[in-house]
C-alpha cells in the first residue's frame, strides 16, 4: 500500500509518459542505468545486455493502475484515428491488459495461451467472426517479435478469418532506436531508447559494470531503491 500512496503525488489521469515512469519507480519496477562506469546493467531474457528494463508484471497486478493504463491507450487510439476494432489479443503475459482494453472498447479479448513445449496457441478460432480486425496489445515492446508470434497464433487458430491493425498497443516501447520503420507500428504511452549489445560486444562489461540477469536471483539489485 505504501507504494500506491506515493502514486497520488503528481498523479494524472490518464497517465502520460512522466506519470507512467513515476508509477514504475514507485513500484520498484524499472531500472534505467545512471551512466556511472560501475553501475550495473541488465541481461535480458534473450541473453543480450541492456541499459534499462521495465518489470511490467509489477504494474499489471494492480487492477486499478492497469485499467488507467488501458484508458490512456484507448485515448491514444481515438486520437490517432484508429477505429473499427473488432477484437483485441495479446501474448500470454499481456492477457490482463488486453482484457481491460477490450472491455473499454466493448470488444472481445481473444486469449492466446502458452503452448505445451513452448510457443503460443489460440484455441478460440470458432468464436471469431469472419472479417474481424484485431488489435495486438502487449505490456511492453522491445522488438515486435513477441507481438508477431501472438498474431501468428491467432492466424493459425482462426485461418482466413482475421486481419490486424497496423499498430501494436503497449505501455512501454523501448527499442534500440526510435528512428526506424518499426516505430510506425507501435503505439505506446512511454517511448525510450535503450542501448542493447550481444554479450561478447558489451562495452559495459569491460568497464567493470556488473551484468544482472532480469530473470535471475539478483534482479532485486536492479529494482531496489
Amino acid at each position: 500500500m505504501k507504494h500506491l500512496k506515493r502514486l497520488h503525488l503528481g498523479f494524472t489521469v490518464p497517465p502520460g509518459p512522466e506519470a507512467m515512469l513515476d508509477w514504475f519507480e514507485a513500484l520498484h519496477a524499472s531500472y534505467i542505468r545512471n551512466g556511472e562506469p560501475t553501475s550495473p546493467h541488465v541481461v535480458l531474457p534473450d541473453g543480450r545486455h541492456a541499459t534499462a528494463a521495465f518489470n511490467c508484471e509489477a504494474l499489471l497486478c494492480h487492477g486499478n493502475l492497469r485499467e488507467l493504463a488501458a484508458t490512456a491507450l484507448v485515448i491514444k487510439l481515438r486520437q490517432s484515428g484508429l477505429s473499427n476494432i473488432d477484437g483485441v489479443f495479446g501474448s500470454p503475459r499481456s492477457t490482463t491488459l488486453a482484457a481491460d482494453l477490450g472491455r473499454l472498447l466493448w470488444v472481445p479479448n481473444y486469449v492466446v495461451e502458452t503452448a505445451v513445449g513452448g510457443g503460443m496457441v489460440f484455441r478460440g478460432g470458432d468464436l471469431v467472426p469472419v472479417g474481424s480486425v484485431l488489435l495486438g496489445v502487449e505490456a511492453s515492446v522491445r522488438t515486435l517479435e513477441v507481438a508477431a508470434t501472438a498474431a501468428g497464433a491467432i492466424l493459425c487458430g482462426a485461418p482466413n478469418k482475421v486481419s490486424f491493425h497496423p499498430k501494436v498497443a503497449t505501455i512501454v516501447y523501448y527499442p534500440e532506436s526510435l528512428r526506424t520503420p518499426a516505430h510506425e507500428n507501435v503505439m505506446a504511452i512511454v517511448e525510450k531508447e535503450v542501448a542493447v549489445w550481444a554479450e561478447v560486444d558489451c562495452p559495459l562489461c569491460t568497464q567493470g559494470s556488473q551484468a544482472i540477469p532480469l530473470d535471475g536471483k539478483d534482479k532485486a539489485k536492479l529494482f531496489a531503491k
